[in-house]
């Protein structure tokens, strides 16, 4: 079990300038790097298992096309440390109204000397989103990032935990050739499961494998209507309560959730999706929580559009809004006025 406390908090804000012009002249994989960063802030702090804070840097490596090809339309941003520390990192871009429009945080975090203990979002703001100039991203021709970082010191202590043991053991069984009874399919690649463990989890599996259906009899289904990365994090929630990566697939997997009835994990992306709220998101996170009935993530858009009602009515996405939609936020709006 670990035990955290905040030593120090670092806010630390890249300024690019030109950025059309030094971003055009990378490809997909190629990144700029901040300035490092010496944590001044930290002075005083004592050090942990012999590493001072003091003499700990940061950077950021921007991607402006991507860090993969699969990420090519999207700004990449990563985080790095050149010391073994743990820390919670926050990545916020604001527009020239000074407006959050991302707002990215993460767990508490093992940074280290090589680029693998590096974090970060691999699918930041979009490209076009960016260079659109209507959007006003690049105050004076200048891409503004602040990363902020909190330093914790942990204190491990070496309790058993039976039931993390338990959660470890059941998320073995995940792929396991000797006993599993099942093959998901998706994207012409397999998940081996166990019918028991997911009748038990989830209502539609249990409908699925009580009935003469040619998939109890082949113990083969095809999932056609979830990508493959997405169900092995779905069935990794169904073991284990766990899921890696929640911040990048939360949006996705809530959707897989609602279509087999696992509300643990989609209350899980939910909070996520909240966490992460900027105005960035908030139209495709308003219309995913009305069509999930997230009414959490609901309200907390809304809420959002009305403190930056100016910028959100002048936005395109605005008028692609349902009636309803439009209608809950207009008396969201009425009902603060009263």
């Amino acid at each position: 079990m670990a035990v955290g406390k905040v030593d120090a908090v670092l806010s630390l804000k890249w300024e690019i300038e030109n950025y059309l012009t030094v971003s055009s002249e990378k490809n997909v994989g190629d990144y700029l790097e901040s300035p490092k960063f010496p944590a001044d802030d930290a002075d005083g702090v004592e050090s942990v298992d012999g590493i001072s804070y003091n003499n700990i840097q940061w950077h950021m490596t921007l991607y402006p096309k991507g860090k993969t090809e699969e990420a090519n339309n999207h700004l990449s941003l990563l985080l790095h440390a050149n010391e073994e520390i743990r820390a919670v990192g926050t990545f916020i871009i604001y527009n020239n109204f000074g407006q959050k429009v991302f707002n990215y945080s993460m767990k508490e975090h093992v940074f280290g000397k090589t680029a693998d203990h590096a974090w970060g979002n691999a699918k930041c703001l979009s490209r076009d989103f960016i260079e659109n100039p209507a959007n006003r991203m690049l105050n004076n021709k200048k891409l503004t990032i602040v990363c902020e970082i909190r330093i914790m010191e942990i204190i491990k202590q070496k309790i058993d935990d039976p039931l993390q043991r338990l959660r470890d053991n059941y998320e073995a069984l995940i792929n396991d050739e000797k006993f599993s009874d099942v093959a998901l399919v998706s994207d012409g690649k397999t998940v081996r499961a166990h019918k028991c463990i997911l009748a038990k989890r989830s209502p539609v599996f249990a409908a699925m494998f009580g009935t003469e259906m040619r998939e109890t009899i082949e113990n083969t289904v095809e999932i056609t209507d979830v990508k493959y990365d997405i169900l092995v994090e779905m069935i990794r929630f169904v073991y284990a309560e766990k899921v890696n990566d929640i911040d990048a697939l939360a949006s996705e997997l809530a959707v897989a959730a609602d279509k087999y009835a696992l509300d643990g994990l989609k209350k899980y992306c939910e909070q996520t999706l909240m966490k992460n709220l900027c105005i960035g998101n908030v139209f495709a996170r308003l219309q995913l929580a009305d069509t999930l009935l997230m009414d959490k993530l609901k309200e907390k858009a809304i809420k959002l559009m009305i403190e930056n009602a100016c910028y959100i009515c002048s936005r395109p996405e605005f008028d692609l809004l349902s009636r309803n939609i439009v209608r809950e936020v207009f008396q969201s709006m009425a009902n603060k006025d009263n």
